[in-house]
């Protein structure tokens, strides 16, 4: 999930979603359960989804990004769940757009 150069050094971008479905099928019944999500700053998560989905349904959860300067900056959203193995990743990246002097 790339925020680019488009969000001003000390402010917060627009959330950027990410969505979450459970793709088993109706027949198996399976049920996933997540317990949580998180990032680093200065990425912060701003809309969770812990809850369980039953086979087909989905939910969004949703990113935001405030640089404190203009240093590109790389972080990872994680996704906890009751499935097996490790938890779900996804990249973040982002770089802080200068502010504009004033003269």
């Amino acid at each position: 999930m790339k925020f680019g150069k488009s969000t001003k050094v000390n402010s917060v971008s627009k959330p950027k979603s990410v969505t979450i479905r459970n793709n088993s099928s109706k027949k198996s019944k399976i049920t996933v359960s997540i317990t949580g999500e998180s990032a680093v700053a200065p990425f912060t998560v701003t809309r969770q989804c812990i809850k369980s989905l039953a086979p087909g349904k989905s939910c969004k959860v949703s990113v935001t990004f405030n640089p404190t300067d203009t240093t590109a900056r790389s972080g990872e959203l994680i996704i906890n769940d009751d499935e097996r193995g490790e938890p779900q990743r996804i990249r973040l990246s982002g770089r802080g757009k200068a502010p504009k002097v004033k003269k």
